[in-house]
C-alpha cells in the first residue's frame, strides 16, 4: 500500500474517533482528500461525505504536550476577536488536528478576480484590521513560554540573512564562498539587523502574514498559518504584507495602508515619528524581502520544489527599489546586485 493511501486509511480512523467521542452522526460514505500543502511539512486532508459537509484534518508530528503553538496562537487571536480556523478536535498524541474547511480561495486568488484599484484597497484594509487586532495585543498577557521568548532580535534576523546567503547565493547563483563580496553583504545585512533588533516598540507579530496564508470564505477574510508567532517590531508583519512577493499592490494604495496602520496604531504603540516609520519600514523591507528570497531558494534546493522560484526575480527588483531611495546601502546595492547580474 502506497504511502498516501495509508494516510487516508488513518485520516478516517481519526475522524471516525473525532465523531464517537462528540457524539457527531456518520452520514454517508466519507471521502479523504490529500490538499496542496504551503511551504511547511504538515500535511492536511480534506474529508466530506455524502451530505455536504466537509472538515479539514491537519496530520503533524505528534507530542505528548497538551497543546502547541498553533492551538495555543489560535486560540489567543480569537479571544482577540482575530477571525482562525474552528478547531473541532485534537488529538496532539497522534499528530491530528480537525479544522473548519476553509475551501481554497486563498486572499491572492480572490484577488485575481477584482475589479478596480478601489476594491484592492478596501480588501487590504480588511487584511490590516487583522493585523491590528494582533499587533495591539498585550504582550505581557502572552503566557505560553515558548511564544513569549521566541524574539525576532539580532540573532533572528541575521540568521534569516544567512539562509539567503547560503541557499540563494551560494546554493543557486553558485558564488564561491570565499567571494569577498559576500562579506560585503554580511557586513551590510548585519547593521539592518542590529537596527532592528534596537527598535523600541515590540509587538505579537503573525511571522508569516501575507496574501497566500489568508483565506476568503464567504469574503470574510481568515487568517491561518499563525503557529510560528513571535514578539518583534510591528513593520515585519506589515512589511510581509504590503510588500508580498506573490503580488505587486498599487504603489498608491501602499501609501495609503500605511498611513491607515500609522493612524490607528501611533498613539497605541508609542509610534510618533512618521519618518522614522517610514525608515525603519524600508529597513524591514529589505531583511523580510531577502529572507523570503532564502526561504524560496531553500525549498527548491531541499525539496526540489520550482513552485516559488518565479517569484525571486521580482523580490530583487524590490531590494533594488529601496537600495536606489538609500544612498547609506550603495556598497550593499552594488555588491549584491553585482553578484544577482552575473549569474
Amino acid at each position: 500500500m502506497r504511502p498516501e493511501q495509508t494516510e487516508k486509511i488513518y485520516v478516517e480512523e481519526m475522524f471516525r474517533r473525532s465523531c464517537e467521542k462528540n457524539n457527531w452522526p456518520l452520514e454517508g460514505q466519507l471521502n479523504v482528500t490529500r490538499l496542496t500543502g504551503d511551504a511547511s511539512t504538515r500535511k492536511y486532508f480534506r474529508i466530506s461525505n455524502q451530505k455536504n459537509s466537509s472538515f479539514v484534518a491537519c496530520l503533524d508530528n505528534p507530542i505528548t504536550a497538551p497543546d502547541n503553538d498553533f492551538l495555543y496562537v489560535g486560540k489567543l487571536l480569537k479571544d482577540n476577536q482575530v477571525r482562525t480556523p474552528h478547531i473541532y478536535d485534537s488529538d496532539l498524541s497522534m499528530g491530528y488536528i480537525l479544522e473548519e474547511d476553509l475551501g481554497d480561495i486563498t486572499f491572492i486568488k480572490f484577488l485575481s478576480e477584482i475589479n478596480s484599484v478601489n476594491d484592492e484597497l478596501n480588501y487590504y484594509t480588511k487584511c490590516l484590521d487583522e493585523i491590528i487586532k494582533i499587533h495591539k495585543i498585550n504582550v505581557s498577557s502572552i503566557t505560553r513560554e515558548q511564544i513569549r521568548s521566541r524574539y525576532f532580535d539580532f540573532e533572528k534576523l541575521y540568521s534569516e540573512m544567512q539562509m539567503t546567503l547560503q541557499y540563494f547565493c551560494h546554493g543557486i547563483l553558485e558564488v564561491p564562498k570565499d567571494d569577498p563580496r559576500i562579506l560585503i553583504l554580511e557586513a551590510e545585512f548585519k547593521k539592518i539587523c542590529q537596527a532592528l533588533e534596537e527598535y523600541p516598540v515590540k509587538v505579537l507579530c503573525h511571522r508569516d502574514y501575507h496574501s497566500r496564508n489568508i483565506m476568503v470564505k464567504n469574503e470574510e477574510l481568515i487568517v491561518i498559518d499563525f503557529q510560528d508567532a513571535r514578539i518583534g517590531t510591528p513593520f515585519y508583519d506589515l512589511v510581509s504584507l504590503l510588500e508580498d512577493c506573490y503580488y505587486q499592490i498599487d504603489e498608491a494604495n501602499i501609501v495609503t495602508l500605511k498611513k491607515y496602520y500609522y493612524s490607528i496604531l501611533r498613539e497605541h504603540l508609542g509610534i510618533t515619528n512618521a519618518v522614522d516609520f517610514d525608515y525603519f519600514y524600508e529597513l524591514s523591507k529589505l531583511q523580510r524581502v531577502f529572507k523570503a528570497i532564502g526561504s524560496f531558494a531553500y525549498i527548491y534546493i531541499t525539496r526540489n520544489d520550482k513552485r516559488y522560484l518565479k517569484y525571486i526575480g521580482f523580490a530583487m527588483e524590490k531590494i533594488k527599489a529601496v537600495l536606489l531611495r538609500r544612498q547609506e546601502f550603495v556598497s550593499l546595492r552594488k555588491n549584491l546586485f553585482g553578484i544577482y547580474y552575473e549569474n
